[in-house]
This record gives structure tokens, sequence and C-alpha cells, in this order.
């Protein structure tokens, strides 16, 4: 289970102490605030406060400063059984810092703190139109400007909006973005660029290429993973499934071996990434004509699935290649071993009035999980609500927030 910590102050004038309540905790150990300590007081139901538990537990630190956003991830020495510490020193401009406690094996951090370093707080939150002014004036100097690596700018100028009655990346964001992007391609710009293009905006095959090159050396498994899907789209211009491939096995390696964690790469999401690449390795088998070998190992993944929605897209890319293919055995074969079914559960909306999933049963029911410290959660949030309004006559579609 994830228990989220969602923290704000100033070291200078008011630090958090190290105590013996469960919680994260960190402590100024010098007039600047760059020596911290970190101490994590596990739970008593926790792993982490299990005597017989020897999994190396981590302190991720994800640094926001004036230049450039870094991670440093340090292994946590063991006090007491259910007590951590570790000390680090931050680099200079840190305005931001979000901790996140893990065993990196299995992902499932069980304490996550966001706290404001410096009298100044950092970045707040801004309109849309204070974006594209930051982003024109950016795009106009072509220089290595600090907001190059701003990813909470860059993810709210590439969030969604309705065009036309569908949800999509603007068109004129990328076109604005497009030499910035070529020339910065490992910047936060570049990152969210080649993650979000879309393959009706492009028009010039060798710059996109050339950005790909670029993230080869990296163990990002989310950035792999979006190349993989672009390399996959039979209608883009970079449509390549040897080279998706490639990129898939990479990002499994580093899945596998938490190499983007342990480097401070990605510390979010670059573990326990495995089943979701599956459906990916599938597809680029089947395309490269190695059909025998993607049911075999669409098969061994769909056994592996650690939970549901796992299991939905391993059958979905089985059953879509099955279908192209005529093997009625296959697909029927999936269908019976899937069958996603929700667990219910029981919520009680903002009006007071008590519910279950159970008593939803023949409706279509949105589910929303996100959280307040979430940019991207908030942005996409509020797309929802605009959707729930459309559907607000239908009783047949209910819409929750969680």
């Amino acid at each position: 289970m994830r228990i989220l910590l969602l923290l704000s102050l100033v070291l200078a004038s008011a630090p958090l102490m190290a105590s013996d309540s469960v919680g994260v905790y960190l402590e100024s150990l010098d007039s600047v605030d760059r020596n911290v300590r970190v101490t994590y007081v596990a739970p008593p139901t926790s792993t982490y406060a299990d005597p017989a538990s020897t999994d190396t537990v981590f302190c991720a630190l994800d640094v926001q400063t004036a230049w450039y956003k870094r991670a440093i991830v340090v292994p946590m020495k063991r006090e007491a059984s259910n007590r951590y510490r570790v000390e680090a020193v931050l680099p200079d401009s840190a305005y931001n810092l979000r901790i996140e406690i893990c065993i990196p094996t299995d992902r499932v951090p069980e304490g996550i703190a966001i706290y404001k370093i410096g009298p100044e707080g950092g970045y707040g939150w801004v309109d849309s139109s204070v974006s594209d002014r930051k982003v024109d004036s950016l795009t106009t100097t072509l220089s290595n400007d600090p907001l190059l690596y701003n990813y909470y700018l860059w993810n709210l100028f590439f969030y969604p909006v309705e065009v036309d009655g569908k949800h999509m990346i603007p068109p004129d964001h990328f076109e604005r973005t497009r030499s910035l992007a070529a020339k910065y391609p490992r910047s936060s710009l570049g990152e969210l660029w080649i993650q979000r293009y879309d393959v009706r905006l492009q028009r010039d095959t060798a710059m996109l290429r050339s950005m790909i090159d670029a993230w080869r050396s990296s163990w990002d498994v989310d950035v792999l993973s979006s190349i993989a899907q672009r390399l996959l789209l039979k209608e883009s211009a970079c449509y390549d499934p040897a080279d998706a491939l490639w990129f898939i096995e990479r990002a499994e390696r580093s899945s596998r071996e938490q190499i983007a964690f342990r480097s401070g790469e990605n510390i979010y999401a670059s573990m326990g990434r495995l089943g979701m690449l599956a459906p990916k390795r599938i597809q680029a088998l089947d395309a490269l004509g190695r059909y025998t070998e993607a049911c075999a190992f669409g098969r061994g993944a769909l056994s592996r699935a650690n939970n549901e929605y796992e299991r939905e897209v391993i059958s979905k890319a089985l059953i879509t290649i099955g279908t192209a293919a005529g093997d009625s055995i296959l697909v029927q074969e999936v269908r019976s071993a899937a069958k996603p079914v929700i667990r219910d559960f029981t919520y009680t909306t903002l009006d007071g009035v008590q519910s279950s999933i159970s008593a939803q049963r023949g409706k279509i029911v949105v589910i929303d999980f996100w959280f307040a410290g979430c940019a991207g959660c908030a942005a996409e949030h509020k797309a929802l609500n605009d959707l729930a309004t459309r559907y607000a006559s239908r009783s047949d579609i209910v819409f929750l927030s969680v």
C-alpha cells in the first residue's frame, strides 16, 4: 500500500526533527541547509519493520535546482528494527526536494515526502498563458535556459487539451518547440517532447531519428518504452519493429537490474515495469514474423502478471495478434485466462452519499486516482471533470475521483 506525505517547509525556519513516530523526518545539519539527515520510521505492520527482512532500503532524493533536476539515491543505515537513517549533501540552489523511501525490488514506497527548501520556495503553479510566454521567450533565444530543465513547465505545456471534441496535444506547441527539442534532446523539454509527439505532426523524420538516437544511452524505462511504442506505430515514418525490440530489451534490463533507479536517472518508474513492457515485446516479435515466439512469451508473461491491469494489457496484445493470425484457439485460451474483475469497495461522496462499486454493476464506471502533489494529475483531473459534466445526464455512466 502506498502512503503519501505531502509536506512543505523552509528548513532554516522550521526543520523537522527525528522522532520515534511513524513517518519521514528531515534535519538540517548546517546553517545553509545543504547537509541533511533523513530518518524513516516504519509502521509496525510494514515489511521495512520486520526484523527478519534483509532487503536494502533506499532513500531517493529528487532535487530541483535553478538549472536542472537530478536524483540522489543512497542506501539507508538500519539503526533499529523499524528506523533507518542516511545523510546527504544537496547541490547549491536546490529549492525543491522530494524524498522517496523504498525497497526497489518491489517498488512499493511506504513513505514519500515533498519539502520546499530555501526562502523563495521555488516555482508556483502557473496558468497556461504564463507558460506560453515563457516558452515563446525560450524558443526565440534557443539558449541553454533553466526553463529547459523545468519538468513541471513542460508537463503543463504538453498536456492534452480538447480540440474539436478530442483531447490532443495542441499542434502549435510541437511546432513552437521543434527546433529547441532537437537542439537539446536530453533536456526535460526533449524528454517530454519525444514521449508525447503526435504521429500526425511528423515533418522531419531525420530529426526524430536523431532525437531517438540521443536516448540510446539512457536507462530511463519510461522514455525507452515510449520510444518503442512510437517505433511500433505502422503509420509512423519511423516505423521500425526491430529497433523497437532493441529499446524494449534495454528497458527490460533496466527494470530487472534497477539501473535507472540506482543511477538516479529515474527514481519513480524504473522498476516493476516488465509486465507493462510485455505487450510491446509481443507486438514487436509478431511484426518481425516471429509469431510462435510472441505467443510463447505472451503466455509466460500472462502467468507472471502481478495485477489485473497487467493481465488485461498482456491479454489484449495476445488477442490482437491471435485474431490477425486467425488463431481462434489462442484467442479463446487468453479470454478464459484473463477475466479481469475489479474488487468491490465502498465510498462516500462529497455530498455524504455512501455507495459501493458493486452497486454500479451494469454501468460504465470511470475511476480517477490522483493526488494533490502531482501537477499532471491535477490537470488531468480538470479534464475528467469536464468530461463528467458532459455526461451528467447519463444515469449509466458514473465518474469517481479517488
